[in-house]
């Protein structure tokens, strides 16, 4: 294929991931308004209405432009030793995940853990993860990076990593998990590029998901557990049994926190950093991953099979486009919004 039909097809399919992207939002911010009370007062009904609302209009998307959505999202078998280095990865980068959280938690509310609490008050641990874990896992992952990292990775994959980590933190919708999200939205299409497969971060960000409705549960054992009752009655302390989170901890005991998860995000990342490169070199995509880094890349389209080098006097297309603009705006305002209602 020449150069020129070449770029003309990743123009072509980042307006419309584009338009995609900003469809979901408003999609999302008309649901919010309309939608029934019962959705959002019943928590798996939130869950599974709001997933069913990002995961519609990509099968739609798929429909309208005639894809293949196995080839385009790059859903493709790994093998087992991966995997494993795949969950000792996840918990590397937990710590920063943490980390970034709680910094901003110093400044806004978090959302997340009261809808796990709820749901392993009423449904379980098994349940929740399916809820929480699982179907994020699979939903989020075919949409950000199966099918916005993938339209806007291109010749450009470096800039398409920040894009889709933007998008990814954006639909989230409130500060506290725009922050962290981005990060990871950035990290998990490194990882893509490690292993060449799209469920290698599936994998992921089950685990990451998974840890946090198993500590929700283990801690919810806890506070009902008869020992911790008795604990309580002897230590005259019984309104302590109310469930606190990290945010109501106080600004005092999340500094310490931030100070203690910087340290694990240090050390983390550090060893997490040698567990990527180990899990590219299984794959045989070391020398691949090392390439993005470089000066010089080399970008090959998955689709045409044609190898293209990226010189500064080429053409180069646009990843952003002006859809994913609006669509941030909407995010943002809405972040902005959720926020200051909180606070009334």
């Amino acid at each position: 294929m020449e150069l020129q039909e070449y770029l003309e097809n990743e123009k072509k399919k980042n307006q419309q991931t584009g338009f995609l992207f900003l469809a979901l939002m408003l999609i999302h911010v008309a649901a919010s308004f309309f939608a029934p009370d019962i959705v959002y007062e019943n928590v798996a009904c939130n869950i599974l209405f709001s997933q069913g609302l990002i995961i519609i209009p990509v099968i739609l998307f798929f429909i309208i432009t005639k894809q293949n959505p196995i080839k385009f999202i790059q859903l493709k078998k790994i093998n087992g030793v991966s995997v494993l280095l795949l969950i000792v990865l996840t918990y590397c980068i937990t710590p920063l995940m943490v980390l970034i959280n709680l910094i901003s938690q110093l400044f806004v509310k978090q959302y997340t853990s009261e809808l796990i609490t709820d749901s392993i008050t009423n449904f379980g641990l098994f349940i929740s993860t399916l809820l929480f874990a699982l179907t994020p896992a699979l939903v989020e992952e075919i949409t950000y990076r199966g099918v916005f990292y993938q339209a806007a990775r291109g010749r450009r994959p470096i800039r398409a990593m920040v894009v889709s980590g933007l998008l990814f933190g954006a639909m989230h919708m409130n500060i506290n998990q725009i922050l962290y999200a981005c990060v990871m939205g950035i990290i998990f299409a490194v990882v893509i590029e490690a292993t060449g497969s799209l469920l290698s971060t599936m994998i992921m960000h089950f685990v990451f998901n998974f840890n946090s409705v198993f500590l929700s549960w283990a801690l919810n054992k806890l506070m009902n557990s008869e020992f911790y009752q008795q604990a309580l009655e002897m230590s005259g302390e019984q309104a302590a049994a109310t469930e606190t989170t990290v945010a109501d901890a106080g600004a005092a005991a999340i500094i310490v926190m931030i100070l203690m998860y910087g340290f694990m995000a240090v050390i983390g990342t550090f060893i997490g950093y040698f567990v990527l490169k180990g899990i590219a070199k299984l794959n045989h995509k070391d020398e691949h991953l090392a390439s993005l880094f470089s000066k010089k890349k080399k970008s090959e389209s998955k689709e045409n099979e044609v190898e293209v080098s990226v010189d500064e006097e080429e053409p180069k297309t646009k990843i952003w486009n002006v859809w994913y603009t609006l669509g941030v705006i909407v995010c943002a305002a809405m972040a902005i919004l959720q926020e200051i209602a909180s606070r009334a």
